[in-house]
């Protein structure tokens, strides 16, 4: 979080943007930053085309609205 909590994943090449905003709401949630954990997941969702991944990614927002 320390490194790239303040990066504009936006710039990232397309491909990769979806990972990159997985792993930083990964790390957010961990640290409990809830908000900014569930705002990586949700923009990571449209980018995310592999169908295992997006099942992840929709039960971590589940499980971080629920929260």
């Amino acid at each position: 979080v320390k490194r790239y909590g303040d990066e504009d994943l936006a710039k990232q090449p397309f491909t990769s943007a979806g990972e990159a905003y997985f792993a930083r709401g990964r790390a957010y949630a961990a640290v409990g930053e809830k908000a900014k954990a569930e705002a990586d997941f949700r923009a990571a969702l449209p980018l995310t085309a592999d169908k295992r991944a997006r099942a992840d990614l929709l039960k971590l927002l589940g499980e971080e609205v629920a929260k």
